[in-house]
């Protein structure tokens, strides 16, 4: 029960801080993903999110906030939040340039990234000049990712639909369903989901995109 109290108040505590994302508005499309507008122009498409906890952390919300921010949008919320505005994995959780900052025309990669969230914020640091190696071995993920470098015209953001391995092989990842984020070649959940995904070498990836990630790369 105390674990439990403790979530909810960081979960609240991450829901106060969606009153100052400038979101311009919200909604979902018509391929049924739930997407976010900054008031820059940035649009961010991700998926939905279904907690009774959620739901009730949304009516704490300024009445605001829940003008522009729908309730099924929630989750791409977070998801903008903590990876693109906070720079981190998770909640709290350290930052992925808390070793090395960004400047412009740097190549970089990120490996496991998810549906870009955090790589699109890479692709404005690194500006025209620069390039990012997004590699995702998920196929739901990578929909996404590919869909938000398309929606936002980031020619600087270089996808790649792989695992990283040691060898050139197709590996089965084992995800817990419901959990998008996280996945495992040796761990096996309750209520697995199994990918078949094609693995490579660090070299061999970025050859195939024609970039090599000299500067910095987040694992």
């Amino acid at each position: 029960m105390i674990k439990k109290i403790k979530q909810i108040y960081a979960n609240k505590k991450l829901f106060d801080k969606l009153n100052h994302l400038n979101i311009k508005e919200s909604g979902i499309d018509k391929d049924g993903d739930p997407f976010v507008i900054l008031n820059d122009g940035i649009i961010f498409y991700g998926s939905q999110l279904k907690s009774k906890t959620y739901d009730y952390l949304y009516q704490i919300l300024h009445l605001e906030t829940k003008k522009v921010l729908k309730q099924e949008c929630i989750k791409v919320a977070l998801d903008i939040m903590i990876r693109y505005v906070e720079g981190g994995l998770k909640y709290g959780g350290p930052k992925k340039q808390s070793r090395y900052k960004l400047i412009t025309g740097d190549y970089v990669a990120e490996m496991g990234a998810y549906q870009g969230f955090c790589s699109l914020k890479l692709a404005q640091q690194v500006g025209p000049n620069g390039r990012v190696v997004a590699i995702e071995p998920m196929p739901d993920n990578f929909r996404l990712l590919k869909k938000n470098k398309e929606a936002n015209n980031l020619n600087q953001l270089i996808l790649s639909n792989k695992g990283v391995w040691d060898s050139t092989k197709d590996l089965v990842f084992n995800r817990r369903i419901g959990d998008e984020q996280s996945s495992s070649v040796e761990l096996v959940y309750n209520k697995t989901e199994h990918f078949t995904v094609k693995a490579d070498t660090l070299d061999n990836i970025f050859e195939e995109v024609g970039v090599e990630a000299k500067d910095f790369m987040i694992i």
